[in-house]
Parts: C-alpha cells; structure tokens; sequence
C-alpha cells in the first residue's frame, strides 16, 4: 500500500497510463495506417513517463479542480467537476506529449512545427475522452492503492 499523501501522484499515474495508450494508439493509426504493437508499447511508454513528469511539474490538476470547484461551484465527483477539470490536464499533457513526439520522431528540422501543431487536435480530444471516461476509474484504483496515513 501507499500512503493516502501520495494520492495525486497515483492518480497522475494512471491517468497518464490511460492518456499515453490512448493517444499513442490513436496517433500512429492516424499516421500510419495500421496499428503497430512494438511503436504502439514504446510510444505508450514514452507518454507515460512524459505525462507523469508534466502532471508533477505543472499544476494543471489543482488549478482545474479550482476552477471546477471554487470558481464554478461544481460538486467534486460530478460529470460537470469531470468535465471542467480534466480540460486544463489534458491541455497541459497534450502540449507537451505533442512537443515531445513531434521532436522524437521529425526534429528539429523544417516540419517540426506543422508536425507538433498538427498533432495536437487529435491527441486533444482522444486525451479529453480518454480522461472524462477513465478519471473515475483511475480514482477507484488509486483508492484501493493508497491508505489513510
């Protein structure tokens, strides 16, 4: 078990698995046709480990939650919090997954910005699904992981 203060990073956890899965498996179809599964589990990981390290170091969850919470006056748990919530996360993950990917798999070079621009519609809106759809699920797993302290 893990401490109940660790609760966000497990959460954080989970949602970039959920988020560097999906948004792998949909952008190499979209860019390649086919689905790949050595790209699709490199990639997955890739995300994983990027996602993590942006949701620690951007504070993307809590200023959400602010704004679903205090701002809009959303009861937490509700689809309307979910909604608003999750929308600064996936901004923040997106961007940066988007900037990573573009710079792993093209460069620097003269396509970068059409590559890293161009990808970040897709990779919004399946991030966006992604987590409206799991987030309750990454809350029940991090449930059952952490303990009150």
């Amino acid at each position: 078990m893990i401490a109940k203060k660790y609760y966000g990073l497990v959460m954080n956890f989970w949602l970039s698995l959920f988020n560097g899965i999906t948004v792998s498996i949909s952008m190499i179809y979209v860019n390649t046709g086919a689905f790949i599964p050595m790209a699709i589990l490199i990639s997955s990981l890739q995300a994983l480990v990027i996602g993590f390290i942006t949701g620690i170091i951007v504070p993307a969850a809590p200023f959400g939650a602010k704004i679903a919470g205090e701002k809009l006056h959303f009861k937490p748990g509700s689809l309307k919090y979910v909604l608003i919530s999750t929308l600064p996360i996936c901004i923040a993950m997106v961007i940066v997954l988007t900037f990573s990917f573009a710079l792993i798999n093209v460069g620097f070079g003269s396509a970068f910005a059409a590559a890293w621009l161009g990808s970040i519609p897709l990779a919004l809106v399946v991030s966006y699904i992604t987590s409206v759809v799991l987030t309750p699920l990454a809350g029940k797993l991090s449930d059952l992981m952490t303990r009150a302290d």
